[in-house]
C-alpha cells in the first residue's frame, strides 16, 4: 500500500505540472484571440487563436493539446479547489474554445463526458467550464472591429459540415489501404497514392479553382501532387496538395504501416483507457479526448509525447489497488 500511495502522489504531481502547462499554452491562445499577441511576420488579428496556433504551430494542434489536458485542469479544480485552480480551468476552457477547431471541441467534450460518467464533475467545475466558454464568445461582441475567422462555408449549415479539404485525404487513404492492406506504403504514403490517382479526381476532391486546363508537374512520388492551372481569365496558377498526413490517425496508420499496425495502435489506446477507468478516470478522460481528436487530426510531435506519457501512466495503473480521489 505504501508503494501504491507513493505512485498515486507522483501521478498527482504530474497532473498538477501538466495543468500548469495547459494554462501557459491557453494564455497564448487567449492573448491571440483578444489581439494582445500575434505571430511574428504575420498580420493576423481576430477573435480566434491565429492559424499559426501560438506555440504549437497550428490552432488545430493547440486545440488538440488543450483538449488532451482539459481533464487534468478539471481534476485540479475538483481536488484542489481554490481561486488559482478555478482560474486555471477557466483559462484552459477559454483557450480551447478560442482555437475555433471543431475536432478539438468535440475531443474536449468527449473528455468531459468521461468525467461526467465517472462522477468526477461538480457544480463548481461545470460553472467554471461555462465561464470559460462565455469568455471565448465575448470578444465577438466587445471587439467588433476584429475580424472573425470562422470555418469556410457559404451558409451556417456549410460552416458546420464543411470538412476543410479532407475529402481528397480520406478517399486517397481508403484507396491506398485497399491496395496494400497488410504492410502499407511506408513514408509519404498519402503522396504515393495520390501519384497513382487521376488528375481529375485529385483536382475535384482537392478543391481546385475553376480552370480550363491543368498540367501536372512530376516531382516524384515523395513530393506533393502539383499542377499548373490555366484559369478562365487566361492566368496561370500553381495548385498543389501539400498535406502528406491523413487527418485521421487510424487511417494514417493503416495506410502507412498496414491494417495490423492500425489495429494494434487502437487496441493499445483502448487498453490504456480501460485500465485507468476505475483507478484514475482522469487519465481515461485524457486518452478518450486524444482518441477522438485523432479522428479528424494527425498525431504530431508537438504534443504527442504528452499523450504517450499519459498513456504510460494509464497502462501502469494497477486495477483494484489504487483509487483516485
Amino acid at each position: 500500500m505504501f508503494v501504491a500511495s507513493s505512485d498515486t502522489k507522483l501521478s498527482q504531481q504530474n497532473y498538477r505540472h501538466l495543468s500548469v502547462a495547459a494554462v501557459a499554452a491557453s494564455l497564448f491562445a487567449v492573448s491571440q484571440q483578444i489581439g494582445l499577441l500575434g505571430v511574428p511576420g504575420i498580420d493576423l488579428p481576430g477573435t480566434s487563436a491565429t492559424v499559426a496556433g501560438g506555440t504549437l504551430g497550428n490552432r488545430g494542434y493547440m486545440g488538440g493539446a488543450l483538449a488532451l489536458l482539459l481533464p487534468l485542469s478539471i481534476w485540479l479544480a475538483r481536488n484542489r479547489p481554490g481561486l488559482w485552480s478555478y482560474a486555471g480551468l477557466i483559462i484552459v476552457t477559454w483557450g480551447l474554445s478560442a482555437t475555433v477547431t471543431r475536432g478539438a471541441w468535440i475531443a474536449g467534450l468527449a473528455g468531459v463526458c468521461v468525467l461526467c460518467i465517472t462522477r468526477q464533475l461538480t457544480l463548481k467545475v461545470i460553472l467554471m467550464l461555462s465561464a470559460g466558454i462565455a469568455l471565448s464568445l465575448a470578444p465577438s461582441f466587445f471587439l467588433p472591429d476584429a475580424p472573425i475567422r470562422s470555418f469556410s462555408g457559404s451558409s451556417p449549415a456549410a460552416i458546420l459540415t464543411n470538412n476543410s479539404g479532407r475529402t481528397v485525404l480520406y478517399r486517397s487513404a481508403l484507396i491506398g489501404i485497399a491496395e496494400r492492406p497488410l504492410l502499407g506504403w511506408g513514408g509519404n504514403a498519402l503522396w504515393k497514392v495520390m501519384a497513382e490517382r487521376s488528375d481529375q479526381e485529385l483536382l475535384a476532391e482537392g478543391g481546385a479553382p475553376a480552370h480550363v486546363r491543368a498540367e501536372r508537374r512530376d516531382f516524384g512520388v515523395n513530393a506533393p501532387p502539383s499542377f499548373i492551372l490555366t484559369l478562365p481569365t487566361g492566368e496561370k496558377q500553381w495548385f498543389f496538395l501539400h498535406v502528406n498526413k491523413v487527418h485521421n490517425e487510424y487511417l494514417d496508420y493503416a495506410l502507412t504501416y498496414g491494417i495490423p499496425a492500425a489495429v494494434l495502435f487502437t487496441l493499445l489506446l483502448g487498453y490504456g483507457i480501460w485500465n485507468a477507468w476505475t483507478t484514475a478516470p482522469v487519465l481515461s478522460a485524457c486518452l478518450v479526448a486524444y482518441g477522438v481528436y485523432l479522428l479528424t487530426w494527425p498525431e504530431v510531435i508537438r504534443f504527442a509525447p504528452i499523450a504517450w506519457f499519459l498513456l504510460g501512466l494509464a497502462l501502469a495503473q494497477r486495477r483494484g489497488v489504487t483509487v483516485e480521489t
